[in-house]
């Protein structure tokens, strides 16, 4: 079963708002005596994000249909560009864009597997004209 996707016309991350946090599988251990040990819980652990997208109003009632009917309210799991690396170009050790054959420069392709965390849910506020929903999401490793 593959993933459900993110609509193309609703990724458009802000910069503001944006935060990612490393997922932690540590598990700490009172020791009886002496120091506390710490050893690993859980091999994969999920990072998380919060992400603010900046939508029209029809983008915004996209969103919503989306998140209601085919994420069923925020229960499945989706894939969505990563904000920090999809579409920005290859480049090398001195830092020039790696090209293809034709001349363009060779774009990333990175995508996360996300899912909405336990008691996340969208919030949306109006600015002006346009409509932010901040979502609140667990990016798995893929």
């Amino acid at each position: 079963m593959s993933a459900i996707v993110i609509p193309a016309e609703l990724v458009q991350p802000m910069r503001e708002g944006f935060r990612r946090t490393a997922g932690d599988g540590r598990r700490w251990f009172d020791a009886e005596a002496g120091t506390t040990a710490v050893g690993l819980d859980v091999s994969t652990v999920p990072d998380a994000a919060a992400v603010v997208l900046d939508l029209s109003a029809d983008q915004s009632a996209r969103f919503w249909l989306w998140w209601r009917d085919d994420l069923g309210r925020g229960l499945n799991a989706f894939a969505m560009p990563d904000p920090l690396r999809d579409g920005w170009p290859w480049l090398d050790n001195d830092g020039t864009p790696v090209l293809c054959g034709d001349g363009t420069p060779a774009l990333v392709s990175a995508t996360w597997l996300c899912q909405f965390g336990q008691g996340a849910r969208p919030t949306e506020t109006v600015a002006g004209v346009r409509r932010r929903i901040a979502i609140e999401i667990m990016v798995w490793p893929v």
